[in-house]
């Protein structure tokens, strides 16, 4: 009973827990390939991580933080050879840091072809919070 009992506990948090998949969000699959970004997320501020629709005229490499500072919405460029995105939340709701790094793929390296092709990839954060607008640094750096 106790066993049962600690188990639908468990259960319970699980679903509370940050909807952040251990293994990455897939934010474009295509032609060049399956794009996961990979979320290292040090605040706990992260509720929900999912693609964003990308439109034409949406600028790329930025980021922009909604009125209510809640979510945020990345737009970046990726590549035919860099498919593993990765971003680092940081900081606190006062202060967010946001870095994101897309490394080429190490399983694709001289001598092999990659063709210098553009492809827009985006991700919308979902936070248990709102941040302060003006705080949030962010470097889209690649």
């Amino acid at each position: 009973m106790i066993l049962t009992l600690a188990l639908i506990v468990v259960a319970l948090m699980a679903t509370l827990v940050a909807c952040v998949p251990p293994n990455g969000v897939v934010l474009r699959s295509g032609e060049w390939g399956t794009h996961t970004l990979l979320v290292d997320d040090r605040t706990g501020l992260l509720a929900e991580v999912r693609a964003a629709t990308w439109e034409t005229g949406v600028p790329l490499d930025e980021a922009t933080v909604s009125e209510d500072g809640m979510p945020i919405t990345i737009h970046c460029t990726g590549g035919a050879c860099e498919h593993s995105p990765t971003l680092t939340v940081s900081g606190d709701a006062a202060a967010l840091s946001l870095v994101v790094r897309n490394p080429p793929d190490e399983t694709i390296g001289p001598p092999a072809p990659c063709p210098a092709v553009g492809i827009p990839l985006g991700a919308v954060l979902t936070l248990s919070e709102p941040v302060v607008r003006r705080n949030v640094s962010v470097d889209l750096g690649f």
